[in-house]
C-alpha cells in the first residue's frame, strides 16, 4: 500500500518542499527500476505544481520535466525523450543554467545508452563534464557512475574503474545509498568485460546482500549475461526470466523486450533455433516501433544466427538461404557501422563470413568467395583480443570455416589446437564443476568442425587424437578444491531441509516446496561459480599426436580395446582399436535412434525393479527388458563385436553413464570402463604398474532406511578381513568425508537419487539427510576407489555442449581413479550378491572391471553396475617360497566410522572394523 501523498498548500516555501520531496522520491524510485511507484509520484507532483495558485521556482518545474523523460522514454519512445531534452536544453541555455545544461546532458547520455547508442551517451556526458561542478551531489554521482559504464561497454576498464572507484566515493560522502550500491554492482559488470567470470558473480552478489531497496531486474539482467557467457545456460535462461518478472512487476516493460534478446541467444544455445528467432522477430519489431535502431540490430543478429543453425540442423545443402542470410549479414553491418555499434558489425561480419563459406560450395567461384569472407574477417580481427571467450571462440570458428573453403587445411589445424588451449587456459581460472564443464557449450562447434575434418580424413588415430584434444580442453588441469564456505555449509543445511519438506509436503504446499527447494539448490550453487582458481604457471597445452599413439598402445599392451563414440552430421560415429591393430571407423546409424533406444532401455529397467513382487509382471517386463537390450545391442554391435571377450574402454563424451554396458547380450560377462579420456585412462594404468604392494586402507558405510544391509556389511568386511563383524549404525556425512580423505577403497550402500536438472545436486541418503555429490568439490579426496551401492548414482546428465555431470564425474575430476556405480535402480538382493562377489575378486588381486564383469556374469539379465575412470587392482606381494607352510594372510586397513574423525593413521588389527549394510530385498536401494 502507497502512503498518502501530501494535500495542496497554498504556503509557497512548504509547497516547494512537497513538490521538491516528491520528485526525490521519484527519481530514487527510478533509480531502482520502479517505474510505477516514480510515475505516480512524479505525477501526484505536476498535479501540486499545476493546481497551486502559487508559483514554483523555475529550476524546480526544470527538474520535474527532466525527471518525468524517463517515463516519456518507456512508454513513448526515446524519439519523445530526447525531443523534450532538447527543449529543456535550449531553455536552460537561454537562461544560463548551467547546472540545467549539464543535468540535461547527463539524461540525454543515460537515455542514449539505454537504446545502445554508446558513441551519443558518451558525447552527451563529455559535454556535462564542462559543467559537473555546478550540478547537485547526486547529479554528479550520476554523470560519473554513467560514464564509468559507457567506459566498460567500451573496453576502457581502466577509466570505467576510476569512474566507479569515483561514484562510490562521492555517494558514501552523500549518503546516496542506491547510487553507492549501483558502484559497487558495475565494479562486478567491469570485472565481467575483464572476463574474471567468478570475480564478477562474486561483487555483483555482495552488492545483492547489501539490501538496497533497489529493482532486483536490473542485478539479475547483469548476473545473467555473466551466468550464459560463463556457459551456465539455463541458469542464465532462470535469471531472465526472473528479471522480466520484475521488470514487468514494477511497470518496466522497455527492458522486457531486451531481455527477450538475450533470451532468444539462450535458446540457440540450448539448441532451439526456431524459438530463438521467433522470439528474436518479437524483439525485432518491438524495438523498430520504439525507433530504437541499436537494440533492432542486436535482435536481427540472433535472427541470422539462428537461421545459420537451424540450416545446419536441417542438414540440407547450400542454396539460396546462404545467399539470403549473406545480404542480411551485409545489410546489418552497415546499419551497426552508421550508428557506431562496432561490437554488432563485427559479430555481424563473423554471420556473413560463415554464409559465404555455406554457400562457396554452389557458387561458380568457390575460391573467390571465401577470398570474400576473408577480407569480411580482417575487418572483424579485433575479436581477437576480446576478453570474452565467446567472441575469441566464435571468430575462430569464422576464420577456421574460410581457411577450409581455401584449401589451407594446415592453418585451420593450427587454429583449432589454439582454440583448444584457449578454452583450457579459460577454465584453468574457475574452481567450480559444474562452470569448467559449462565452458564446453562454447567450444561445441568448434569440436564438431576438428572432429569433422579428422574424420574426414579417413584416418581414426587422428579422430582420437581430436577427441582427447577437447577433453583436455574441457576436464580441469589438476584437481581443484576451492576452499570451503560458510555460507555454502549454511545453504546446505537449508537445502536438506527443505528437501525433506517436500519429501512430506501436501498437494496445497508441494509446489513451493519445490521452488524453496531449486531457489537453494541455485543459492548453493552459485558459491561454487564465485569461487576462482589461479594456477600458477600452468599453461594448457593439447595432447601430441605421439601421447595418443602411446597411450593406445599402453591400453593394447593391457590386452584392452578402445572404443570411441562421437556425434558427426547427426549419427553416431565410432572409433575402435583392438589390441590386434586394424583401428576402424564405423557409422552406427542416426544418433536420435540411437537416444530413443536408450531411453527405451532405461524405462524398461526401471519397470523391472518396480515390480519385482509382482511374478507375473516381472516375467513381462523382463521379455520386454531383454528386448529392449538386443535392440540397443544390434545398434552398438558393429562396433562391439570389433572388440570380442577383450576388456573394453569407452570414451562415451554425451554417451557416458547412459549406456548400461554390463547388460548389453555381447558385453555381458566382459569387463567394460567408461572412462572420461584415454590420456587419463592409459595415465592411470601407469601409475597402477608401479604401485608397490601394500595392504589398501578401506571404509565401508551405509545408510539408512534398508533394513537387510547389516548381512551384506558383514559379508564384504569377511572378504577382506576374514572375520565376521557387529553391523555400525547407519553412517553420517562426516564419516563419508573422513573416509574418502583417508581411506583407499571407499564403500557406500544408501539409497540414491539422480538429480537429471542439476546433477550435482544428485544425492545419497545418510544418517543426517541427503549428502550431495556438489559437497565433494571443497574436499581432498585420497580414496582411489569408491564403489556406490545406490540407485541411479552411476547415471550421468549431459548440460548444453554435451559434458556430462554426475557422481561419477564428480569424483573422477575430483582426484578418484576408479568409480564403480549402476546406472539404474537396482534390486537388493542383486546388488547384495554382486558386492559381495565384486569385493571377493578385489581382494584376490583382480582389476575392478574383470572383478565386476566375473561378479555379475550369473545374472539373467547383466548389471546396471558399471566401472568409470582408469584401471584399478589391488597389488599382491609376491608369494613366499622359501617359507614352508602357506604364505601368510595380508590383513588390509579397517576404518569404523566412530575412529575417522579423530585417527587418520592405519588401525591395528584389533581394532574394530567398519561394518556395512546391505538394501532390502524388498525394496530399491
Amino acid at each position: 500500500m502507497h502512503p498518502p501523498f501530501p494535500r495542496v498548500t497554498e504556503d509557497p516555501p512548504l509547497l516547494a518542499e512537497q513538490v521538491n520531496d516528491l520528485l526525490d522520491q521519484a527519481r530514487i524510485a527510478f533509480n531502482g527500476y520502479h517505474l510505477d511507484d516514480g510515475h505516480r509520484c512524479l505525477l501526484h507532483a505536476q498535479e501540486l505544481a499545476t493546481t497551486s495558485r502559487t508559483s514554483l521556482p523555475h529550476d524546480l518545474l526544470m527538474r520535474l520535466r527532466l525527471t518525468a523523460t524517463w517515463v516519456t522514454f518507456d512508454r513513448e519512445g526515446p524519439a519523445a525523450a530526447l525531443a523534450e531534452l532538447d527543449r529543456i536544453s535550449e531553455e536552460s541555455t537561454e537562461a544560463t543554467r548551467t547546472d540545467l545544461i549539464a543535468a540535461s546532458d547527463v539524461q540525454r547520455g543515460i537515455l542514449r545508452a539505454r537504446c545502445g547508442d554508446i558513441t551519443g551517451a558518451l558525447d552527451a556526458l563529455r559535454r556535462a563534464e564542462e559543467y559537473r561542478l555546478d550540478m547537485p551531489l547526486a547529479d554528479q554521482v550520476r554523470l560519473v557512475m554513467h560514464r564509468g559504464i559507457l567506459h566498460h561497454q567500451c573496453h576502457d576498464i581502466a577509466a570505467a574503474r576510476t569512474d566507479f572507484d569515483t561514484a562510490a566515493t562521492l555517494a558514501d560522502e552523500a549518503g546516496l545509498t542506491t547510487l553507492w550500491f549501483k558502484a559497487r554492482h558495475n565494479q562486478g559488470c567491469a570485472a565481467f568485460i575483464q572476463g574474471d567470470l567468478p570475480e564478477a558473480l562474486r561483487l555483483m552478489d555482495d552488492a545483492a546482500r547489501t539490501g538496497i531497496a533497489m529493482n532486483c531486474g536490473i542485478t539479475l539482467l547483469d548476473r545473467a549475461r555473466v551466468l550464459c557467457e560463463a556457459g551456465l545456460i539455463r541458469e542464465a535462461a532462470e535469471a531472465f526470466h526472473e528479471s522480466a518478472a520484475a521488470f514487468t512487476a514494477d511497470g518496466v516493460h522497455r527492458e522486457v523486450t531486451e531481455i527477450d534478446v538475450d533470451l532468444a541467444r539462450c535458446e540457440l544455445l540450448l539448441g532451439d533455433p526456431l524459438r530463438a528467432a521467433r522470439r528474436a522477430e518479437h524483439a525485432v519489431h518491438q524495438f523498430h516501433r520504439r525507433h530504437e535502431p541499436w537494440w533492432e540490430n542486436r535482435a536481427r543478429l540472433v535472427q541470422l544466427q539462428a537461421a545459420a543453425y537451424a540450416a545446419d540442423l536441417a542438414a540440407t545443402p547450400p542454396d539460396l538461404s546462404c545467399a539470403a542470410r549473406a545480404q542480411s549479414a551485409h545489410h546489418l553491418i552497415n546499419a551497426a557501422t552508421a550508428i557506431g555499434d562496432s561490437d554488432t558489425a563485427a559479430a555481424a561480419r563473423l554471420e556473413l563470413a560463415e554464409a559465404l563459406c555455406d554457400g562457396s560450395d554452389n557458387s561458380h567461384d568457390p575460391i573467390h568467395a571465401a577470398h570474400i569472407a576473408a577480407r569480411v574477417l580482417d575487418d572483424a580481427r579485433s575479436l581477437t583480443q576480446s576478453p570474452h571467450v565467446t567472441a575469441r571462440l566464435g571468430y575462430a570458428h569464422a576464420r577456421i570455416r574460410v581457411d577450409l573453403a581455401r584449401g589451407r587445411i594446415r592453418a585451420a589445424r593450427a587454429r583449432l589446437a589454439r582454440a583448444a588451449d584457449d578454452l583450457a587456459n579459460t577454465q584453468s581460472r574457475i574452481a567450480g564443476l559444474d562452470a569448467r564443464t559449462a565452458l564446453a557449450v562454447h567450444a561445441r562447434r568448434l569440436a564438431d568442425l576438428d572432429l569433422g575434418l579428422a574424420y574426414n580424413s579417413g584416418r581414426p588415430w587422428s579422430v582420437l587424437h581430436r577427441l582427447e584434444r577437447w577433453r583436455r580442453a574441457i576436464d580441469p588441469l589438476v584437481p581443484v578444491h576451492p576452499p570451503p564456505d560458510a555460507e555454502e555449509a549454511f545453504l546446505l543445511s537449508r537445502l536438506r531441509q527443505a528437501r525433506d519438506d517436500l519429501a512430506h509436503a501436501d498437494s496445497t504446499t508441494t509446489a513451493q516446496a519445490r521452488a524453496d527447494v531449486r531457489r537453494l539448490e541455485r543459492a548453493t550453487a552459485a558459491t561454487r561459480w564465485r569461487a576462482r582458481c589461479r594456477l600458477d604457471n600452468v599453461t594448457a597445452h593439447g595432447p601430441s599426436h605421439a601421447e595418443i599413439v602411446d597411450a593406445v598402445t599402453t591400453t593394447h599392451r593391457h590386452g584392452t580395446t578402445v572404443l570411441a563414440l562421437l556425434h558427426l552430421h547427426h549419427h553416431v560415429m565410432a572409433v575402435i582399436s583392438p589390441p590386434t591393430g586394424n583401428t576402424q571407423m564405423v557409422d552406427l546409424g542416426p544418433a536420435d535412434q540411437l537416444w530413443r533406444q536408450i531411453d527405451r532401455v532405461s524405462n524398461d529397467i526401471d519397470a523391472v525393479v518396480r515390480v519385482a513382487d509382482d511374478p507375473f509382471l516381472t516375467h513381462l517386463v523382463s521379455d520386454a527388458t531383454r528386448r529392449s537390450l538386443s535392440a540397443l545391442d544390434e545398434l552398438l554391435v558393429p562396433a562391439i563385436q570389433l572388440a570380442g571377450s577383450s576388456s573394453l574402454v569407452v570414451l562415451g563424451g554425451d554417451l557416458f553413464g547412459v549406456i548400461p554396458w554390463g547388460m548389453l547380450p555381447s558385453r555381458r560377462g566382459y569387463p567394460t570402463t567408461l572412462a572420461p579420456s584415454l590420456l587419463s585412462w592409459s595415465r592411470q594404468l601407469n601409475r597402477e604398474e608401479q604401485q608397490q604392494p601394500r595392504p589398501p586402507r578401506i571404509v565401508s558405510l551405509h545408510g539408512p532406511g534398508l533394513p537387510h544391509a547389516p548381512a551384506e556389511i558383514r559379508r564384504v568386511l569377511t572378504v577382506w578381513t576374514g572375520q565376521d563383524t557387529p553391523p555400525p549404525s547407519p553412517a553420517t556425512r562426516d564419516d563419508l568425508l573422513a573416509g574418502l580423505s583417508t581411506a583407499d577403497i571407499v564403500h557406500i550402500a544408501a539409497h540414491g537419487d539422480h538429480h537429471r536438472r542439476s546433477p550435482l545436486f544428485s544425492s545419497l541418503r545418510l544418517a543426517d539427510g541427503p549428502f550431495f555429490a556438489h559437497e565433494l568439490e571443497s574436499r581432498t579426496i585420497r580414496a582411489s576407489l569408491v564403489v556406490l551401492s545406490a540407485c541411479d548414482t552411476g547415471r550421468g546428465t549431459a548440460r548444453p555442449g554435451e559434458e556430462p555431470l554426475g557422481w561419477p564425474s564428480a569424483l573422477l575430476a575430483l582426484g578418484v581413479h576408479t568409480v564403480i556405480a549402476p546406472l539404474t535402480p537396482v534390486r537388493d538382493e542383486q546388488t547384495a550378491a554382486v558386492m559381495v562377489q565384486l569385493h571377493q575378486g578385489l581382494a584376490d588381486g583382480s582389476p575392478a572391471d574383470q572383478a565386476l564383469a566375473l561378479a555379475a556374469s550369473t545374472l539373467p539379465l547383466g548389471t546396471p553396475f558399471t566401472c568409470f575412470g582408469g584401471p584399478w587392482q589391488r597389488h599382491l606381494p609376491p608369494p613366499r617360497n622359501d617359507t614352508p607352510g602357506p604364505a601368510p594372510i595380508t590383513r588390509p586397513g579397517i576404518y569404523s566410522p566412530s575412529h575417522l574423525a579423530s585417527h587418520h593413521d592405519q588401525r591395528t588389527p584389533t581394532d574394530p572394523p567398519t561394518q556395512r549394510r546391505s538394501p532390502s530385498p524388498s525394496a530399491t536401494q
